[in-house]
């Protein structure tokens, strides 16, 4: 048996990929609330008014989420250089 094969139940699988850490993914979508906080925890009304449509949103069902990457965007759109 290669490295690359899993023997399960006495069985011979595919090749599977090597597991992943559950603590080193990153999530690609955060809540509402969630997004607030991650930008310094701005108010609920700045949020909705000036910054969620410049954001990409994925809704699912009646929630709807922000992903990070738009978030980071966001932050680094805004980010001025610091004094020296």
């Amino acid at each position: 048996m290669t490295t690359k094969q899993v023997r399960t139940n006495a069985r011979t699988r595919g090749t599977t990929a090597p597991p992943v850490c559950l603590a080193e993914l990153r999530p690609a979508l955060a809540d509402i609330p969630t997004a607030i906080e991650y930008l310094g925890g701005i108010g609920r009304s700045k949020f909705y008014a000036d910054l969620l449509p410049r954001l990409d949103v994925v809704r699912i069902d009646r929630r709807i989420f922000v992903t990070v990457a738009s978030l980071d965007r966001l932050i680094a759109e805004r980010r001025q250089p610091g004094a020296a």
